[in-house]
C-alpha cells in the first residue's frame, strides 16, 4: 500500500495533467475562434499580424493553439 504523502503525489500529479490538457484544449478552441473570425472579415494572416502589431508567425501560433497564456498581453484601457 501507498502511504499517504505518495497518494497525495500522485493525485498531484493527474490535476496537473487533467489542468494541462484543459488549457490546450482552451488554447486550441482561442486559436480555432481567432482563425474563423479572422476568416469572417476577409482578413489574411499578413493583414491581421499588421493590425494587431505582431508577426505572420504569432498569428499562425494562436491559430495553431501553441501558444502558452504566458505570451499573452493584452491592452489596458
Amino acid at each position: 500500500l501507498k502511504s499517504g504523502a505518495d497518494r497525495s503525489r500522485l493525485t498531484a500529479h493527474k490535476e496537473e495533467e487533467t489542468s494541462a490538457c484543459k488549457s490546450q484544449r482552451t488554447l486550441k478552441i482561442v486559436g480555432e475562434n481567432i482563425r474563423s473570425e479572422r476568416i469572417r472579415q476577409g482578413l489574411s494572416r499578413e493583414e491581421l499580424a499588421e493590425l494587431a502589431h505582431t508577426s505572420v508567425d504569432t498569428i499562425k501560433r494562436f491559430e495553431n493553439g501553441a501558444v502558452s497564456y504566458t505570451h499573452l498581453t493584452l491592452p489596458t484601457t
